[in-house]
């Protein structure tokens, strides 16, 4: 009876506060709308928590009902904060159940297989091992991932911190009430850190917690190693709320913004002399080790006919880029957070459709079926046929058909260039002959067109994915810089004591030539002509100048000048003032920051726009050079007399020559390879000078693949020409 009673008195209690409040929030004028629901976090969480994660969670809480693992206590334990760290609504049985099945499923399908490839008497294991490969890195990744889906989290969160602070504290310089001030950064910050705020507001609302303190001393908790500046600015602004004296109060508020400001700078000054080795080793080892080891393969598979393009193609185009991307994310994870993330904007729906994609696809096919056209021709017209240009009696022609059947008919002919050049192959251990090719220089250039399409097709969505977003945004960004000053002036204006109703027309008269100065029009226009109050003139549905600025710096600073006037105008001048100063300084620091990394950053951006294309295009002519003479050579080797062929070490040698790979799939894998790396460097190269900034990501990957793929188109290209002429002679000659 005792336990209903508590209960009963509690409910009653949370009753009259919230009827309380939500009269405060009337009499105060705020906009029922604006005022966070927290109640309702629950459907907020369902739609801002990224799709990879609700994916994640479906497929985690299926296998839980396939496959039940238990979970040790010190493991269960890692994954329950992992969980609730980044939102997930699992268990950690649903988390550890998923890799398991995930690891059955593959290991079935590898014994499956290979017993399929034993009974068609097929020795060829390579496809069982790419699936139990995939298996295990599979595996392993899912094993991870909650944790990787918590330090993300933490990271993107982090790199938020500095804007939130700002919010709250621009907020309580002038009401010194730090739940509302936390409830009004969750409004006007994005996802991740948002979504913790209204979490932290959810559970003090339904008792979890009994004052805002805890609950985000809890919080911040989880920051307490990596970033323990948020701690100790978050006490200050803790500090300022039993500040008797004005003067004290304003700065804690503002120490506590200018801690964070100062630490991140310190370590961004320390990580930018730390980052030359790991970009210095990603440059050797992940761009110009890989790409040179490439051209080696011609002449190493000339001695090792077992090594396939498909193999090379699993190593570079899986393996290898996994472990580059492996490496950069650590050298992301120990960046400094806080500065990068910017002020966000107001999200509106995309007007991007795919429907757009499809000249772009049919353009791209286009370019994949010429690239296809060696193959096509192959298949179609049989092993013995080609497309030759050749020289006869001192004139040139092009004859197609059975190239070696013409040369006998015409034994004074020469072979200058051939289209498909595909070679018979004797293989000494099986005592049996195979076709392997094409090696012809044209066959490669054509290949060269399927790397374009499919880069072509990436750069493309990228491009017109956030294409309208990115204009929008730069041009928000410049008025967000002129806004600053504006309310400075705005500020000093409502300092003589002049009401915001007066100042904000008397503003507008001396900014016209300002890209800002529309906003402050229409503002007047609302005040004047329309008869509506500055809440409504600025914040209405309808008519409001907001509308127009989808801008979460301009919409908060408007939104704390409208509360600050109702406690008059001096306290809304220094609040205007206040927020103009902060935002320069952040700007200010985020310049200073990215002065910091520019040689980092220049040795990235030179990587991704010459290093990594040219260098691949220098590989794939130099491998056509070595392959065709391999070619020749093995030729000859296999159609010389014996007598011919052994003598001394060098005809020992000739012996074990086959054919090398051919550059026309060595070409794709390089290429593969290229998009790659570039698509990963420039996700670092984002992440060091932007933080978690997706929409810039995404825009700097369509450009930097789009110039990328043309550089190294053209120097492919150049390459295969210049050694189709510089190696004519040699090969006239061992022909």
């Amino acid at each position: 009876m005792e336990s209903d009673y508590e209960e009963s008195k509690k409910r009653e209690i949370k009753e009259i506060v919230k009827k309380y409040k939500e009269r405060i929030i009337k009499s105060l004028g705020e906009d029922e709308e604006e005022y966070i629901r927290t109640s309702d976090y629950k459907i907020f969480r369902q739609s801002f928590l990224p799709k990879k994660l609700t994916l994640y969670e479906k497929a985690a809480k299926k296998a839980s009902q396939i496959l039940k693992f238990n979970v040790d206590k010190k493991t269960k334990e890692k994954l329950e904060l992992a969980i609730r760290t980044c939102h997930l609504n699992i268990t950690p049985q649903d988390a550890v159940s998923l890799p398991f099945l995930f690891l059955g499923i593959f290991l079935f399908l590898a014994i499956m297989s290979a017993a399929l490839l034993l009974i068609l008497n097929q020795y060829n294991m390579f496809f069982p091992l790419v699936i139990l490969i995939l298996g295990i890195l599979g595996f392993v990744y899912l094993r991870n991932l909650p944790f990787l889906f918590a330090k993300s989290w933490r990271m993107k969160a982090s790199s938020q911190m500095i804007q939130a602070t700002f919010y709250i504290v621009t907020y309580m310089r002038h009401t010194s009430n730090l739940e509302n001030a936390v409830i009004f950064a969750s409004q006007y910050t994005e996802p991740p850190l948002s979504l913790d705020l209204k979490r932290v507001i959810w559970e003090l609302e339904t008792g979890d917690y009994s004052n805002i303190v805890d609950a985000m001393e809890d919080y911040l908790y989880l920051y307490r190693d990596t970033n323990p500046e948020f701690l100790e600015s978050f006490h200050l602004i803790v500090s300022s709320l039993l500040e008797s004296e004005e003067h004290r109060r304003v700065g804690a508020l503002d120490k506590s913004l200018n801690i964070l400001l100062e630490e991140t700078h310190d370590k961004m000054l320390h990580y930018a002399q730390e980052l030359r080795t790991p970009v210095l080793m990603l440059n050797m080892l992940g761009v110009v080790l890989p790409i040179l080891g490439l051209m080696l393969m011609p002449m190493l598979v000339a001695f090792m006919p077992e090594i396939k393009w498909y193999w090379l193609a699993l190593l570079y185009n899986l393996i290898l880029p996994a472990g580059v991307y492996y490496y950069v994310r650590n050298i992301i994870a120990t960046r400094p957070s806080g500065i990068g993330a910017g002020f966000s904007l107001i999200k509106k729906k995309t007007s991007f459709r795919f429907i757009k994609m499809l000249p772009v696809l049919i353009i791209a096919a286009l370019f994949i079926i010429i690239g296809l056209v060696p193959i096509i021709l192959h298949t179609a017209k049989g092993d013995d046929y080609d497309i030759c240009l050749i020289k006869e009696s001192s004139k040139y022609k092009v004859i197609t058909g059975d190239i070696e059947s013409y040369k006998v008919e015409h034994p004074t002919m020469k072979k200058e260039v051939c289209f498909l050049e595909y070679v018979t192959v004797n293989d000494p251990d099986t005592k049996k002959t195979f076709i392997q090719g094409p090696y012809g220089y044209p066959s490669v250039i054509f290949s060269l067109f399927i790397i374009f399409a499919l880069a072509l097709v990436i750069s493309t969505y990228f491009k017109y994915k956030v294409k309208d977003i990115i204009k929008i945004r730069d041009e928000t960004k410049e008025i967000e810089d002129e806004f600053m000053s504006i309310l400075f002036q705005l500020g000093n204006r409502l300092a003589d004591g002049i009401p915001a109703e007066m100042a904000i027309p008397s503003v507008a008269k001396t900014i016209k030539a300002s890209k800002a100065s529309k906003f402050f029009e229409i503002v007047t226009h609302n005040l004047r002509r329309l008869g509506l109050g500055l809440r409504q003139a600025i914040f209405d549905k309808d008519v409001g100048a907001i509308n127009l600025y989808p801008s979460h710096l301009i919409k908060s600073s408007m939104q704390i000048m409208v509360d600050a006037t109702k406690k008059g105008p001096i306290i809304a001048a220094k609040v205007l003032m206040t927020i103009s100063n902060y935002v320069k300084e952040i700007r200010r620091v985020e310049e200073r920051l990215r002065d910091l990394l520019a040689e980092s950053l220049s040795s990235i951006k030179s990587e991704i726009s010459f290093l990594a294309p040219g260098l691949s295009g220098f590989v794939v002519g130099m491998s056509s050079l070595f392959a065709i003479v391999l070619v020749k050579l093995a030729q000859v080797s296999s159609t010389s007399l014996p007598g011919q062929v052994e003598q001394g070490q060098l005809g020992s040698i000739m012996q074990f020559l086959r054919p090398g790979i051919s550059v026309y799939f060595l070409q794709i894998v390089i290429g593969l390879y290229l998009i790659e790396i570039i698509i990963i460097l420039t996700v670092l190269y984002n992440a060091l000078l932007y933080g978690d900034d997706e929409i810039e990501r995404q825009y700097l990957i369509s450009q930097n693949l789009r110039h990328s793929i043309k550089i190294y188109m053209l120097v492919s290209i150049f390459m295969i020409l210049f050694v189709a002429m510089f190696a004519g002679k040699f090969l006239h000659n061992i022909r």
